[in-house]
């Protein structure tokens, strides 16, 4: 499965994946949490899952983007040419 070139590009720079772990942190954190679902358990739950879900389909996506071979320059750099 490949996305077209933009999500690529985006998917590949460390501030997305920083991001990411930002709002994941606050998300996951547990005031927000307990804020969202007013006590109810069973909000909670769904709450992380739902949130956990979400994380991992992204990160499927920027590893299906990142497991690419780096571009020609980075090889040649590599290779000490």
């Amino acid at each position: 499965m490949r996305l077209p070139d933009r999500f690529t590009k985006l998917l590949r720079q460390k501030e997305v994946h920083l991001t990411l772990f930002g709002i994941c942190f606050v998300l996951l954190n547990w005031p927000i949490i307990d804020a969202y679902c007013a006590g109810d358990v069973l909000t909670a739950l769904a709450h992380i899952f739902i949130v956990w879900g979400i994380v991992i389909v992204f990160l499927f996506f920027v590893s299906m983007n990142c497991t690419d071979s780096p571009p020609d320059d980075l090889n040649r750099h590599r290779k000490g040419d």
